[in-house]
């Protein structure tokens, strides 16, 4: 195999592998505020919510 086709493969399969990760991480941070909120209006808690990064899905959650 060519060098040139080694080097397509390995950097398809590294960006598919990042692809990945990052879509887990966002569903992951995702599932994580919808409880953290849906918890917190259960039980009547007020509460900051701050979405740093809406690719990672980053944030920020403060009940006061």
């Amino acid at each position: 195999m060519k060098a040139a086709t080694m080097l397509k493969i390995v950097t398809a399969t590294v960006l598919l592998l990042a692809a990945t990760l990052l879509a887990a991480v966002h569903l992951f941070h995702r599932a994580e505020v919808n409880n953290l909120v849906s918890q917190a209006e259960d039980r009547g808690v007020n509460y900051e919510l701050t979405i740093h990064n809406p690719v990672l899905y980053t944030y920020s959650f403060l009940p006061e």
